[in-house]
């Protein structure tokens, strides 16, 4: 058995692309592995030192940098004690114990820092990180063609088995939707409600419909919170970020989605899903997803009528609907966690 000291900026119960995957490898990772978890205290109410879901977890009083690098400092026997010490993004936290861990150190970076083009600066930093660790892990295949670090590893997270469960029970069926027949269309967005998940274009997407469409209904759920949550909600109900969709993506017709997990938990739910990019770098981002054959991905410039005629057509959304639950049940957490403890032990 190991002992596995894993770093994130935020964990359980704050909710996030980056927390779900460090929860759901570490619950995983906890079966045959001493595991603990360093983040930050985001919520002054949450314990310093806690247990979630039988893992220890210890908080940083959120303060400035010289703050976070003392607590690392006097809580230095946390890292020297453990045998493999893996950062996930915010690896300058780890540099006052960096010389009395270097040969356990490895790194997983997540995604980009939402600027782009890619200041050199962030591309530098990123670079001499990855070259302080042992190895290196992105998630998503387009990094490396915009930043200067080569990964030892690349994965895109999973599904857990009860999502897994629930949709193969759900028997991927299409709906068929005829425009300007009195029908109703559902559509959900899953995600932060930022500009990086490109809700302006979503929200004009949405508006075109309802102006083309006399007749149609249009439902919109957000599943998530950010701040273009207002403007949102003059178009639907937002719903904040909560732990499952599932609920909302089962009666869901079409779902907007930008990130690799909540596009994967359309896909497991069998849902056409609609991404939209705005630069290269998100294009690329999109194409690389594996599933991305089962999508429908375009710039700024989409056609709201070619989402609605493809909707229409039954047979092809059921056939769309069974490629993407298989594809999709096949992305599990135990294949990530099975390429870290390959980079873990190489």
């Amino acid at each position: 058995m190991s002992k596995i000291t894993l770093l994130t900026p935020y964990f359980s119960p704050h909710l996030g692309g980056v927390e779900s995957h460090v929860f759901e490898t570490a619950k995983i990772l906890s079966i045959d592995h001493e595991v603990q978890i360093v983040t930050s205290q985001h919520d002054q109410s949450l314990k310093l030192e806690d247990k979630v879901n039988g893992l220890k977890v210890f908080r940083l009083p959120i303060g400035s940098k010289l703050q976070v690098w003392t607590w690392i400092w006097q809580h230095k026997d946390l890292f020297t004690s453990s045998d493999i010490v893996h950062v996930h993004d915010i690896f300058w936290w780890i540099l006052p114990v960096w010389p009395l861990v270097r040969q356990k150190v490895y790194l997983t970076h997540h995604g980009w820092e939402g600027k782009y083009p890619v200041p050199l600066i962030n591309k530098l930093q990123r670079y001499i990180y990855a070259k302080l660790s042992r190895g290196l892990v992105h998630v998503g295949d387009y990094i490396r063609e915009f930043y200067w670090e080569k990964p030892a590893a690349v994965v895109y997270g999973g599904i857990i088995k009860s999502q897994m469960t629930n949709s193969l029970k759900g028997a991927p069926r299409a709906k068929k939707i005829s425009i300007n027949k009195s029908k109703k269309m559902k559509i959900v967005f899953i995600g932060r409600l930022e500009v990086e998940n490109e809700i302006e274009s979503y929200l004009k997407l949405i508006n075109e419909l309802r102006i083309k469409s006399e007749g149609l209904k249009i439902e919109v759920d957000w599943v998530g919170d950010g701040k273009y949550r207002k403007q949102c909600e003059k178009l639907g109900h937002v719903t904040g970020m909560i732990t499952n969709p599932e609920k909302y993506l089962q009666n869901a017709d079409v779902v907007f989605a930008n990130s690799y997990l909540s596009i994967l938990e359309a896909q497991a739910a069998g849902k056409l899903v609609v991404s939209v990019y705005s630069n290269k770098l998100k294009q690329r981002y999109l194409e690389t997803w594996p599933g991305a054959e089962f999508m429908i991905i375009q710039d700024e410039g989409l056609r709201i009528e070619e989402v609605v005629g493809l909707l229409a057509d039954e047979k092809k959304m059921t056939k769309i609907a069974k490629q993407v639950n298989k594809f999709a049940n096949k992305m599990t957490w135990e294949k990530v966690v099975y390429q870290y403890l390959k980079l873990w032990k190489n």
